[in-house]
């Protein structure tokens, strides 16, 4: 006996007279909403969750909507019509819920898993009504928006909608560039300045110089003037997007070096790193490059006895930025090098050493993830590992990457001090 035998279809018809969804529209949401459901890498809010759900259901909905009106008017549908009766749209709406709660009791227990792993507290009754009712609100919101826009375009025709969305977009490119702008004095390089206690710190954030070359020249005279190549050591530490070295692996650099060590840093980006990696990912390449081989030619000049020992570190965008640095042919041996959180097949790890978390998304993400697993071979596991499944886990890997720095240290895109205690010696 299944489900729809047991619910009869008069008692179904029965259930007030609150208007049901068409059943296009139910399973779109329903599979959608179960999308959202699967296992992730990090624990979530409740906010989040709910957002996540609820942008996805909507996308089902309008997905639903424009393949059901496309079929009616090209008259694609073959044989007779079924009819999509209320007692029919009653049967997937029970089926449809019986799912959804199916899969939210087994990422009740997914999310509790990883909350346990990584010292957070667990999830019950009320996280998922805050989850149902945040995404209600969305699927809302959205399908309102989306019947509006619709309205609109109808009304103004292709050509003048197409005007409109342009000048939008320029409008958005000088918005987004002043923010850029306005941020140029980054309080990343104040913050990386203030850390550690006993090393020589420099940093060249965008307005020291106009271009990577300028900065970098910058940054070694200030080098030299400090007395930064009359320690031991000499480490080039490659921001992310907005110009942030973590002061985690300063301390970890100190702890390695002691007091006898000098670390330089180079901003190339006032944006966050997600927007960074995706436009001006050539950026990170190019003050990396130009940082390192400054640094290292200057090395080369002082006498044999008083060269300091080289090093290159970077985390996340950095990381990237500092692999395309080792292409680089440099005037004096560079020591180690140490990669922390390093984007999914966007860096040289051989001669590397590599620290990563199993639940870090920045670890997983990459357009591949889509339909291959990830590589996670120079990862630890750190907490439960979902399987992998196509398309699913991107976008659930893509949610988390929201969350990848509200966690412990050891989890997620968190790394502590080992970011500098695990740098290698020389050969």
């Amino acid at each position: 006996m299944s489900v729809l035998d047991v619910v009869h279809p008069s008692s179904l018809s029965r259930i007030g007279a609150v208007p049901l969804p068409r059943i296009s529209a139910t399973v779109a949401a329903g599979s959608m909403a179960a999308v959202s459901l699967a296992p992730g890498l990090l624990p979530r809010t409740a906010v989040l969750q709910g957002l996540f759900s609820g942008v996805l259901m909507a996308v089902g909905i309008f997905v639903a909507w424009a393949l059901t009106t496309a079929l009616q008017k090209t008259a694609l549908r073959t044989g007779p019509r079924r009819v999509d009766t209320r007692s029919w749209r009653a049967r997937t709406t029970f089926v449809s819920t019986a799912v959804v709660a199916m899969f939210a009791t087994s990422a009740n227990g997914w999310q509790n898993s990883l909350r346990v792993a990584m010292g957070a507290p667990p999830i019950g009754v009320r996280y998922w009504v805050e989850v149902m009712c945040i995404a209600a609100l969305t699927v809302l919101i959205l399908t309102a928006v989306t019947s509006g826009i619709r309205k609109v375009l109808h009304r103004l025709g292709f050509a003048r909608s197409l005007g409109i969305a342009a000048i939008c977009a320029f409008g958005l490119h000088l918005a987004f560039g002043g923010i850029a702008t306005a941020s140029a004095q980054s309080v990343e390089g104040q913050k990386f300045l203030a850390a550690g206690t006993d090393s020589v710190r420099v940093y060249a954030d965008l307005d020291s110089g106009p271009n990577a070359r300028s900065r970098a020249d910058q940054a070694v005279a200030e080098l030299d003037h400090v007395g930064g190549f009359a320690r031991s050591a000499v480490v080039v530490a490659v921001p992310t997007g907005s110009g942030w070295i973590d002061t985690r692996a300063v301390d970890g650099i100190e702890q390695r070096f002691g007091s006898d060590v000098a670390i330089v840093g180079q901003q190339y980006s006032a944006a966050p790193s997600w927007a960074a990696f995706l436009f001006q990912r050539s950026d990170a390449e190019e003050s990396a490059q130009t940082l390192l081989t400054a640094v290292a030619t200057r090395i080369a000049e002082l006498p044999a006895a008083d060269r300091p020992d080289l090093y290159l570190y970077g985390q996340s965008l950095g990381a990237v930025g500092g692999s395309a640095a080792l292409t680089e042919t440099l005037p004096t041996q560079l020591c180690a090098v140490l990669w922390a959180g390093p984007p999914a097949g966007a860096t040289r790890v051989e001669g590397t050493t590599v620290l990563a978390n199993t639940s870090d998304p920045v670890v997983w993400w990459s357009p591949t993830l889509m339909t291959t697993p990830p590589d996670l071979s120079h990862a630890v596991q750190d907490a439960p590992m979902p399987q992998w499944i196509p398309v699913v886990s991107f976008l659930q890997t893509s949610v988390d990457m929201l969350a990848s720095l509200d966690v412990p240290a050891g989890h997620g895109h968190r790394y502590g001090t080992e970011q500098g205690t695990q740098l290698g010696t020389c050969h």
